[in-house]
């Protein structure tokens, strides 16, 4: 019996080892991907600026050119 209960207790503590290590490698997964997300948000805001100077200019230039 008592054999049995410190199997029981070894097959438990693997258990939640393993869990654990589960936990925490979706933990540090977690963290990559938020970083990753503030990358592509900083990314995304500075084409976003881009974009709409290009337009600008573009459309200024055409302005321009249309009066002629």
């Amino acid at each position: 019996m008592i054999m049995e209960q410190k199997q029981s207790n070894e097959s438990l503590v693997r258990e939640r080892d393993f869990y654990r290590s589960k936990f925490e490698g979706m933990e540090n997964k977690i963290k990559l991907l938020s970083s990753d997300c503030a990358y592509l948000k900083k990314d995304n805001d500075s084409l976003r600026d881009r974009l709409k100077e290009v337009n600008k200019q573009a459309f200024i230039k055409n302005k321009r050119n249309f009066r002629r």
